[in-house]
C-alpha cells in the first residue's frame, strides 16, 4: 500500500471526541463537524488508491478497520437517532464507504483476510484488557469465575477499544457460517466487551452484534462452549438499564435477542411444543425480567413500558399458552394504557403498542379470554369514548388518532371472531348509545340484531 494511502487511512481515524456526544461531557461540536465534512473527500481519495494497486493481507486488513464504521449498518430497526448515535456518519459519508467496500476484494472478503483483521487487529486490542469471565486463548466461559467482587470494577477501568469509535462494526465483518467453528474463539471476547459494558450505548451495540451472531452461529456451538449461559445472563441484564436515553431500544432488542436465544439453544422442541427448559427460561424473561424487573420500577418511564409491549408479543408467541399463566399482571397493564387520564394528553404510541399486545394476546391466550373481554372491553370503551369526544370537539382527528380508531375496531372484531359470546356485551353498549358505539363494532344500527 503505498504511504500516501496509509497516511489517509489515518486520516479516517474518528475522534474520540465522538463517543462523548451523548455524555455529560460536552465535545465541540463544531470542530467534528468540521472533520466530518473533510471526510467525504478523504474517503473519495481512499476509493480512488485502494482501485489503483495491489495490496497486501495487512493492507487490506487497515483498510477494513478505518472504512467500515462508516459503510456498514445493523440489520436491527433502531428507534434512537443514529445521528446522535453514531455521529461520525452521514448519509453521504456511508454511501461512499459503501463504495469502497463494494470492492470485490472488502466485500467479500477471504477467510484469510477475516483472520488478519481478527487476529492482527482486533484481538490485541481487546486482550489488552480481558473480559473476566471468558478465556482470551480459548474463548470459552470460564470454569471457575472470579471470585474478587473487584474484578468487573478492574476491567471496567482500562478499555482500549473504547478509544477506537465504530470498532464493533467490524467484528463479524464478511465472516461465513462455514467458518465460525474455526473463529468463533476470536469473536466472542468483543463481543462479550460490549454486552456487559456499564453504558448503554455500548450494550446496545453488544445485543445487536448477538442478534447477527445468532444468524450465523451453529447453535450446538453456543451449547458446547457455554456461551449460551453468559449470553442469558448479559441480555437479562440489560434489562435493568432504564434511565438513558437508548434504553427502549435496549429493552426491545434485548427482549427480542433473548427469545431467539433461549428459542434456538434450550433442548429440542418447537414452539407450539417448547422443552421444560425453554418453557422456564421464558417464563423467568416474561415474569422476572419484564413483569418483576422492568413494570416495577418504571411507573414514570412510559417510553419503558411501551418498550416492553413492543416486546411481549415476541415473548408470548415462543411460550405459546403458558402465557396464561401471567394473564392478571399482562391485562391490566396492557388495559391501563388505554384508558384515557383527566387532564393528561393521551399517549397515542404507547396506546398503539398496548393494542397490538392485547391482540396477540387474545390470539396466544384465546382460551382464557373470556374471563377478561368484560376488562378488555372496559378499556376499549373508555378509549373510543375520548377519542370521538375529541373528533365532536376538534371537527377531526389526527393521524395517529384515526389509526388508533382503526385498530381498536380490528381488535374488537378479532374478539367477536375468537369468541362470539362477547357480542352479548357489544350489544348492551349498542343499546346504551348506538350512535357512539356502532362504529366501533363495524355494523349498522338499528338494527341492532345484525352482530347474530
Amino acid at each position: 500500500m503505498p504511504s500516501n494511502l496509509e497516511n489517509i487511512l489515518g486520516d479516517l481515524r474518528i475522534p474520540t471526541e465522538f463517543t462523548r456526544v451523548n455524555t455529560s461531557v460536552e465535545p465541540d461540536l463544531v470542530s467534528l463537524h468540521q472533520w466530518r465534512d473533510k471526510v467525504s473527500n478523504v474517503l473519495e481519495q481512499v476509493r480512488t488508491l485502494a482501485q489503483s494497486a495491489e495490496h497486501t493481507l495487512d493492507q487490506r486488513a487497515d483498510l477494513m478497520l478505518a472504512v467500515a464504521p462508516f459503510g456498514l449498518s445493523y440489520q436491527a430497526e433502531i428507534t434512537f437517532n443514529t445521528a446522535e448515535w453514531e455521529p461520525w456518519r452521514s448519509e453521504a459519508l456511508t454511501q461512499r464507504a459503501k463504495g469502497i467496500l463494494d470492492l470485490a476484494e472488502i466485500s467479500s472478503p477471504s477467510k484469510q483476510l477475516v483472520v488478519e483483521v481478527l487476529v492482527k487487529k482486533l484481538k490485541p486490542v481487546f486482550r489488552a484488557n480481558a473480559h473476566p469471565h471468558i478465556n482470551p486463548s480459548t474463548g470459552r466461559k470460564l470454569s471457575t469465575m472470579p471470585t474478587d467482587p473487584l474484578a468487573m470494577q478492574d476491567y471496567f477501568e482500562s478499555q482500549k477499544w473504547k478509544g477506537i469509535p465504530g470498532i464493533d462494526k467490524v467484528v463479524l465483518c464478511g465472516s461465513q457460517t462455514s467458518w465460525y467453528e474455526e473463529l468463533w474463539h476470536l469473536l466472542v471476547p468483543p463481543i462479550m466487551a460490549f454486552l456487559d459494558d456499564y453504558e448503554v450505548n455500548y450494550k446496545l451495540r453488544g445485543v445487536l452484534l448477538v442478534q447477527e451472531m445468532l444468524a450465523k452461529f451453529p447453535k450446538d456451538l453456543l451449547r458446547r462452549t457455554g456461551i449460551d449461559d453468559l449470553l442469558r445472563t448479559s441480555l437479562r441484564g440489560c434489562l435493568s438499564h432504564l434511565d438513558y436515553p437508548m434504553s427502549p431500544d435496549l429493552i426491545r432488542q434485548a427482549v427480542g435477542t433473548s427469545v431467539t436465544l433461549i428459542v434456538e439453544t434450550s433442548g429440542v422442541g418447537t414452539i407450539s411444543q417448547p422443552s421444560s427448559q425453554r418453557f422456564d427460561e421464558l417464563c423467568g424473561l416474561l415474569g422476572e425480567g419484564i413483569i418483576s424487573g422492568i413494570w416495577m420500577y418504571s411507573e414514570d418511564k412510559p417510553n419503558i413500558v411501551r418498550a416492553t409491549f413492543d416486546s411481549i408479543p415476541g415473548v408470548m408467541r415462543a411460550l405459546g399458552i403458558g402465557s396464561v399463566r401471567f394473564l392478571q399482571a399482562l391485562i391490566p397493564q396492557f388495559t391501563h394504557a388505554l384508558k384515557p387520564i383527566p387532564l393528561l394528553q393521551p399517549d397515542r404510541q404507547t396506546q398503539k403498542s398496548a393494542i397490538n399486545v392485547l391482540s396477540t394476546t387474545i390470539d396466544v391466550c384465546a382460551p382464557r379470554i373470556p374471563y377478561w373481554q368484560e376488562t378488555i372491553l372496559d378499556a376499549v370503551g373508555r378509549c373510543w369514548v375520548a377519542i370521538v369526544d375529541e373528533e365532536r370537539e376538534n371537527g377531526g382527528l389526527p393521524e395517529d388518532a384515526l389509526e388508533i380508531k382503526e385498530m381498536l375496531k380490528q381488535l374488537c372484531k378479532q374478539m367477536a371472531e375468537k369468541h362470539p359470546q362477547v357480542k352479548d356485551d357489544y350489544r348492551r353498549l349498542l343499546e346504551a348509545d348506538v350512535s357512539l358505539f356502532q362504529d366501533l363494532f363495524l355494523i349498522s344500527v338499528p338494527a341492532a340484531n345484525s352482530l347474530n
